[in-house]
């Protein structure tokens, strides 16, 4: 069983009389526990049917019976020797402890978790039953009381590592991410070889896109346990997501010849095939998989790299399946649960509203000293060929690009009110309250690109189109870059991402959903542009990959630099980054290629709804009308 209760055995045999005690019971008793404690279950079974049909304590070899068929393999002999043991026992703490790890093992974990709260509410300090369910809540995907079982535990005991890593990895689970950081680092500060705590630290920081950190996190579980197929599979995912394909190869390789249907060894490994153009052979990797038999986690990004690899091979209806699976899967997800659903539609009637009525400010231009003319903001929408873009700008030695991180978010956030809307802030700035935002946004930058010596600052967030206002009103001369695409294939790639849980992202489940976030931020630039007068240039993604060149050339005049060939170079605009933090990272490493440009007419079937919506977007992005199907 586990090595926690080997331990309760240890330490049971210690008080326990040795042999040739008075008490037949305890000479029983003994003897079934020292069977136990030395491997040899099958004796231990024995020992203890014959002493449960011998003595009148029931329940006690029964529960010993249990786990020595547990350890033999016998889950459903030993779960019906749990059950008659707290049948004849109902207050027996270690025996409801015992059933519930049965009943979890055999994924009933309601029953699970019965099973351990009764045993804490007959004894509240009994360490595993609470650990335990702790352990079935997260397996349940409740992550808040799960949060509260482990924080008892390390609360009540810093030197138990174990709750620690859980908690941690709990906080994780459920997006608490800065607070994970803390806890794992505390947990290995203090117990510096606990392999589990390396492990899971290296996903966390993978998730903050912390790589160098991630990969020597992985590297020292490994190291503590080298046939660890788990870390095997992380480290292959971290090196595919960084590009480094043939790293990502010799890891997955390693851990498919220990364990080849590793689940998630096998979705590493069909990310990386489908990558090297080898889409059936991955295909064949993911056909040996039952979706039904993962985790939450792990059978949503099943369905996406699925529905990836049916992309490729153009099975367009199948990949859509696959698309729709994973998407449902998200939607369900416990990040989920933190998300207020209300508030993206919220700011965007209230952005609309203060348009409307000429985007009103409490300060006048001759107030501003810093009018931000060494700025440009490339925006857009997610999957617009922003990212691309964004690599090429950066090969180019007169600019400096910061890639997807908060910074006006966090210069406006800086004077926000508890409950405050995004508008009321504004409307309530003044000159000095601005001059404030101008400080922090400053700050920001500097902290991201310390050495900039002069270079134009590009910063690159998609959606903060949404900004465009403000940012107008805080910096008159800065630029925008606005990044376009067909509004079809802009939707349906979408619709294909695995994203992070944000206010926005969480509204591209569904087609539908797609369309009206997608139109919604379109209006919102259309009418900062037509209010405010954004100094903006457009480029359109498939004008971009058709005549790379010509395309760089003009948005290099408008940028006011010169445009440098360098900027067309693959192996030049990936070496700007250790990492891209987007999920076009496989995409901008791959020569400029015209295949994802109408890449919606595979799956036109499924957006004829929305293009009627669509219509007006797609002619005034200059697109053709799509016609009739």
């Amino acid at each position: 069983m586990l090595v926690a209760e080997r331990q309760v055995d240890a330490q049971r045999l210690q008080a326990l009389c040795p042999p040739g005690n008075a008490h037949p019971v305890w000479q029983e008793q003994w003897q079934v526990i020292w069977a136990h404690t030395n491997g040899d279950f099958a004796a231990a079974a024995a020992l203890a049917r014959a002493a449960g049909g011998q003595f009148a304590e029931v329940s006690l070899f029964a529960n010993h019976l249990g786990r020595a068929l547990h350890n033999l393999g016998e889950r459903d002999a030993a779960l019906h020797a749990f059950e008659a043991a707290v049948a004849s026992d109902p207050f027996y703490p270690e025996a409801l402890n015992n059933l519930g790890h049965a009943l979890r093992a055999a994924k009933q974990y309601a029953l699970a978790e019965q099973a351990f709260s009764r045993a804490l509410a007959i004894a509240p300090d009994f360490r595993q039953a609470r650990f335990n369910l702790g352990i079935v809540l997260y397996q349940m995907e409740r992550g808040e009381p799960a949060l509260h079982q482990f924080a008892a535990l390390y609360r009540n005991n810093d030197n138990d590592y174990e709750a620690g890593v859980n908690l941690a990895l709990t906080q994780h689970f459920v997006g608490q991410l800065p607070r994970a950081r803390a806890t794992f680092e505390r947990v290995l500060h203090d117990d510096p070889n606990n392999q589990s705590g390396w492990f899971y630290y290296g996903l966390l920081l993978d998730e903050l896109m912390d790589t160098t950190g991630a990969l020597s996190a992985l590297g020292k579980a490994l190291e503590l346990a080298p046939n660890d197929v788990d870390a095997l599979a992380a480290i292959a995912g971290v090196n595919e997501r960084c590009n480094a394909l043939d790293a990502a190869r010799q890891f997955a390789a390693r851990g498919m010849a220990l364990d080849p249907g590793h689940p998630q060894l096998l979705i590493e490994a069909a990310k990386i095939y489908r990558r090297l153009n080898q889409t059936k052979e991955a295909l064949v990797l993911l056909h040996r998989i039952t979706p039904s038999e993962l985790a939450a986690r792990v059978a949503q990004d099943y369905y996406f790299t699925l529905a990836d690899v049916l992309d490729a091979l153009d099975q367009f209806d199948a990949a859509y399946t696959a698309y729709s699976e994973g998407n449902a899967l998200a939607a369900r997800s416990i990040r989920r649960t933190h998300v207020d659903m209300g508030e993206f539609d919220r700011r965007i009637t209230a952005l609309l509203q203060w348009l409307n009525r000429g985007a009103p400010a409490g300060w006048v231009e001759a107030d501003n000293d810093d009018r931000g003319a060494d700025l440009c903001f490339l925006v857009g929408f997610p999957r617009s060929g922003t990212t691309l873009l964004d690599t090429m700008l950066a090969a180019n030695s007169a600019i400096v690009t910061i890639e997807e991180l908060p910074t006006f978010e966090h210069a406006m956030a800086s004077f926000a009110k508890p409950g405050e809307s995004y508008v009321d802030q504004i409307q309530r700035m003044d000159a000095a309250t601005a001059a404030l935002v101008r400080r922090r946004y400053r700050e920001q930058v500097a902290a991201y690109i310390p050495d900039r010596n002069g270079r134009l600052i590009i910063d690159k967030l998609p959606m903060r189109s949404l900004h465009a206002g403000i940012i107008r009103r805080l910096f008159p001369d800065a630029r925008f870059v606005f990044a376009a695409r067909h509004p079809c294939d802009v939707l349906m790639s979408n619709f294909k991402q695995q994203y992070a849980v944000n206010a926005a992202f969480v509204h591209f489940d569904t087609l539908s959903d797609c369309a009206d976030t997608y139109l919604a931020t379109l209006r919102v630039w259309w009418l900062s542009n037509q209010v405010l007068g954004c100094r903006a240039h457009v480029v359109r993604y498939e004008s971009l990959v058709a005549d790379a060149a010509a395309e760089l050339a003009a948005l290099c005049a408008f940028l006011d630099v010169a445009y440098r060939p360098t900027m067309l170079d693959r192996d030049t605009r990936l070496a700007t980054r250790e990492r891209v933090r987007t999920n076009s990272y496989h995409q901008v490493a791959q020569d400029i290629y015209l295949t994802s440009a109408q890449r919606w007419l595979g799956y036109r079937q499924y957006l004829e709804p929305h293009l009627p919506a669509l219509r007006p977007a797609i002619a005034a992005l200059g697109y053709p009308d799509p016609g009739v199907a």
